[in-house]
């Protein structure tokens, strides 16, 4: 299953990747591209605020990130992937995130 986590708020590239990480148990990984037996994680930049990046001490910092997501393991509902990426939303809302948004692909 395949879905796109858009986290709104200020934040930087590195903390959002971290975070993600530490929620799905992600250990081996580069700030861009996370991956473990069960996720393909891609953190991304969207078009619309490339104009809105700033260099920080953690990365990069912008007032959006998009995290493109692909379910790897053999949960065909999807009820797994959802428990994950809604630790993911809580982990990035505690780190100061204003509104992550989870959007399903269709296959």
């Amino acid at each position: 299953m395949q879905f796109t986590v858009r986290v709104l708020g200020r934040m930087s590239g590195d903390v959002v990747a971290q975070r993600t990480a530490d929620a799905l148990g992600i250990f081996n990984s580069t700030p861009q591209f996370l991956s473990n037996e069960r996720w393909e994680i891609e953190v991304v930049l969207p078009d619309e605020v490339e104009d809105d990046v700033e260099s920080g001490p953690d990365g990069e910092i912008a007032s959006s990130w998009v995290l493109l997501c692909d379910s790897v393991g053999d949960d065909d509902s999807g009820v797994e992937a959802t428990a994950d990426l809604e630790r993911v939303r809580r982990s990035l809302l505690d780190a100061g995130a204003s509104e992550v948004l989870i959007e399903t692909l269709a296959p």
